[in-house]
């Protein structure tokens, strides 16, 4: 029996080799470096402030608070952006949403540099909101496009295709506070936006050469012509009942009449098919509506879980780093020159680990027990970062490197596997496979997603001023374990019974 999500037709960006198995040819490749290069970016959009942004918000005047609301804006706007993204991607086109976001956030990524010639605080602030918002819009459109053609157009390899695109998403993460501090450091607040813009616009402009035609695939659309085939047969049987009421016509008036009632059903019959013929050939993504989709895919507790590890895996990053700058410069009078040294090394760590997670998520039998076993280490880095008052330890960069490492190689292995896991538990509970189907799934984890982003640079920046950097680190570290112990059980229960989600690997 075939693995449920698997197609009978290759699409355009696989082939199949001699031994039968996927290959991926030239054309996919720049495809796959394409929605790599926008994806890295997009991370790269989310947190390049973080290292300065707060130095910055200092020398006007604001709070922790007060700048943390700048990065939980642009958050806020991709969580409410994300659904709207999925609704829109098959009915504007995904490519075209694709590229129309790159631009979008692009030339929004240039005006945020520009922002630095605004001294009043409220006035600093207000903008940079605005402008945050503008550019999350752009961002979550071309990251749910993104990974709606990653499912589209690889259902062999889409969890190797869609852990390269995820983990280039994740570098993002990693690699943008590095650049950013550093080019702050080196040419001003505007430096890095204005050469992160550039890139993003160039990537936009390669992705008009590289895009392919996203639609469902041929085994999708034969339904639509098989229902074109009815109707044709229908309107046949009309004519031949038109004929034998006409050879009839001489008969009484009764007849007559059933006659005239017979023609008026098989013509609202044939306008019937007709237009349900139309209106499926225009969907070309299947038969079920967008709500009862939204419905099946949130009935599963298993989704609810991969909701909740994106979630948190989203708040141990965009809660610790806006705020991590003021403590270490005070604890340890880190310069944010020197910060980003802490943040490449930590993408170091991260970089030579993704092509493993990448690899072993392909092969495991058991992506929760993964899951687990990624976030326990996950755990202990965040709490080694400040360190945690529950170890008894003092500040110290060795322990601060260590953390940050931890925290990225073994994160980056859980967040992963969580889109291309949702997917394949979805289609087996019914999901169509189609681009409407595949554009809501995405929807759905990025705005999961979204949702730590949203709390996590307010909630962690009140939590800082409150209680300070060492609290927000403990509490952040005791909810990924208390995850990880959750992820464990489900694996174990899987093992246990090794009942639904039925396919040979979760």
């Amino acid at each position: 029996m075939s693995q449920p999500g698997s197609s009978t037709a290759a699409p355009v960006s696989e082939n199949l080799s001699a031994d039968g198995t996927a290959s991926i040819t030239w054309s996919p490749v720049g495809l796959l470096a394409c929605l790599s290069a926008s994806s890295l970016l997009s991370g790269c959009c989310s947190v390049t402030p973080s290292p300065f942004f707060t130095h910055e918000a200092h020398r006007r005047g604001l709070t922790n608070s007060a700048s943390s609301a700048v990065f939980s804006s642009f958050a806020a706007a991709q969580m409410l952006s994300f659904p709207a993204a999925g609704w829109l991607a098959p009915r504007l086109g995904v490519t075209r949403l694709f590229t129309l976001g790159l631009l979008l956030s692009g030339v929004t990524t240039v005006l945020f540099g520009l922002l630095t010639y605004v001294e009043y605080p409220s006035t600093f602030l207000a903008w940079c909101v605005t402008v945050r918002v503008a550019e999350a819009v752009g961002t979550s459109a071309s990251l749910t496009a993104s990974r709606t053609i990653i499912i589209n157009q690889f259902p062999r390899r889409m969890n190797s295709a869609i852990s390269l695109v995820e983990g280039m998403y994740g570098g993002g993460l990693c690699l943008g506070p590095a650049l950013g501090g550093a080019m702050y450091s080196a040419g001003g607040y505007g430096a890095p936006f204005y050469t992160l813009g550039a890139l993003i616009l160039i990537t936009a402009a390669v992705s008009l050469l590289l895009m392919p035609s996203v639609t469902d695939r041929p085994d999708e659309k034969e339904t639509c012509a098989n229902t074109k085939e009815g109707c044709v047969k229908t309107s046949e049987e009309y004519a031949k009942t038109k004929e034998s009421c006409a050879k009839t016509e001489k008969g009484s008036a009764k007849i007559r009449e059933d006659d005239a009632k017979t023609k008026e059903q098989c013509a609202k019959l044939k306008e019937g098919y007709v237009k349900k013929t139309e209106d499926e050939l225009e969907r070309s993504d299947g038969n079920q509506e967008y709500r009862a989709m939204l419905r099946l895919v949130l009935s599963s507790a298993d989704n609810w879980l991969i909701c909740v590890t994106l979630f948190v895996t989203a708040l141990n990053w965009t809660s610790m780093d806006p705020n991590i700058e003021p403590y270490v410069h005070g604890a340890l009078g880190i310069q944010p020159a020197e910060l980003s040294l802490f943040f490449l090394g930590s993408f170091a760590g991260y970089a030579l680990s993704s092509p493993v997670w990448g690899r072993l998520s392909d092969t495991v039998d058991n992506t929760f027990l993964f899951l687990a076993a990624c976030l326990a280490p996950t755990a202990l880095g965040v709490l080694l970062i400040p360190p945690s008052p529950i170890f008894g330890l003092q500040p110290s960069r060795l322990l601060l490197g260590v953390g940050m490492t931890l925290r990225e190689v073994f994160q980056v292995g859980a967040y992963m596997p969580l889109l291309p896991l949702m997917v394949r538990l979805s289609v087996v509970r019914g999901l169509q496979s189609t681009v409407r189907g595949q554009a809501l799934v995405s929807s759905i984890c990025g705005a999961a997603y979204s949702m730590g982003n949203v709390l996590g640079p307010v909630g962690g920046g009140l939590v800082t001023d409150l209680w300070g950097y060492p609290v927000l680190a403990t509490g952040l570290g005791g909810v990924t374990a208390v995850l990880c112990v959750a992820m464990a059980v489900r694996g174990v229960v899987y093992c246990a019974t090794r009942q639904a989600p039925a396919y040979d690997m979760l």
